[in-house]
């Protein structure tokens, strides 16, 4: 969901960005030394940036470009990840052995993300001898855990959204027992609130919001998804006007699902969504679901430009001021917000596949 106000920082520890290292391009392979001062020296100044070609300011990139600097990036890993190892091997009592080692976790955990799945065992034997060295500081430490902890929720990761969560929440209730003091872990938990069913994420928000080492953003974001939770159960009391002039009062029951998208054309989320959600529209619209889209752009005529460009027909209010926003706490877009019959909020829900159940469960009701 992207947040207008800030972004999640649940993601900060559940991956690594695949450019920092990928930068890192080795000129030439410098000649064997027995003294380690020089030899660190000169590692250093084989893994130097590769800048992007400059002609890449003034016009992108060709796909055959891209993919040419890619192969770039990945030879640079390849052969930090070997001298940093070639380092450490050669001087393992040297003071820089350590960060060595931590050089070429970092390279070849750029490579296993960049597909090279035959590096994970190499990875796994390198983090091992990591947080076996007494002398990693914590901050080390924990990217090296959580990153481990991330991968192997991602290895089991199911078609099964609730196993999925499950898995996730395992694995920070982890990190938590390893690192009591981060926030990090707590990020993660609000993430799988935002993504369960009412009671758990009750659950885990007042946990959240109560727990001594969250940092106040993530308790701020806790007690927001409670608020908005508990509209769950009510009944909406506001009218709406759509682009066409139609007035929408949901104050009184529909007699039918309803389904507000919160949305704009600023949000790449809401871009990434749209198709899917057009898709569900004309699939449950002649089942007697009415959808209703809720925007939440800046500038209006960007939104009436994206709903002639896409043929969007069916209702589409804008929220000038973000009015309606505000009244049902939306925090972050794309939400679902989702009435029964008797207009009573049961949902509030984000992508097609956490969609489809309730929406069909609403219908047989």
């Amino acid at each position: 969901m992207q947040n207008p106000k800030a972004k999640a920082g649940w993601q900060h520890w559940l991956s690594v960005a695949v450019c920092g290292w990928a930068l890192m391009l080795p000129a030439q392979t410098p000649a064997p030394t027995d003294d380690p001062i020089l030899a660190w020296e000169a590692f250093q100044a084989v893994a130097r940036k590769l800048p992007a070609p400059a002609i890449w300011k003034a016009r992108p990139p060709t796909p055959e470009e891209r993919e040419e600097f890619k192969q770039k990036q990945l030879t640079a890993l390849e052969k930090s990840a070997g001298l940093a190892r070639e380092f450490y091997t050669r001087f393992p009592k040297d003071p820089n052995a350590g960060r060595a080692r931590k050089k070429e976790w970092e390279a070849l955990s750029m490579l296993l993300q960049a597909g090279q799945s035959n590096r994970l065992s190499q990875l796994e034997t390198v983090e091992t001898a990591l947080l076996a060295d007494t002398n990693l500081d914590d901050e080390d430490r924990f990217e090296i855990r959580s990153q481990a902890t991330s991968r192997q929720v991602m290895a089991r990761r199911s078609t099964n959204l609730a196993q999925t969560l499950e898995d996730y929440e395992k694995g920070a209730r982890q990190m938590l027992k390893e690192f009591p003091d981060r926030t990090e872990p707590y990020e993660t938990l609000l993430l799988v609130a935002d993504n369960s069913p009412r009671e758990k994420a009750l659950k885990l928000t007042s946990e959240i919001a109560a727990a001594p080492k969250v940092s106040d953003r993530t308790k701020q974001a806790a007690l927001e998804l409670m608020q908005r939770l508990e509209l769950i159960g009510t009944r909406p009391g506001f009218k709406l006007t759509t682009a066409t002039g139609e007035v929408i009062d949901l104050a009184k029951p529909r007699g039918k699902p309803v389904v507000l998208s919160f949305w704009a054309t600023w949000c790449p989320a809401c871009m990434m969504e749209m198709p899917a959600l057009m898709e569900l529209q004309a699939k449950y619209a002649s089942q007697g679901v009415e959808f209703i889209g809720i925007n939440q752009d800046r500038d209006k005529d960007a939104f009436l430009r994206y709903l002639k460009d896409k043929e969007i027909t069916w209702p589409q209010c804008y929220d000038a001021g973000q009015e309606l926003a505000t009244q049902l706490r939306v925090t972050a877009i794309p939400v679902c917000y989702m009435l029964d019959k008797k207009g009573i909020l049961r949902e509030i829900l984000v992508g097609k596949a956490n969609l489809e159940k309730p929406l069909q469960a609403l219908l047989k009701e």
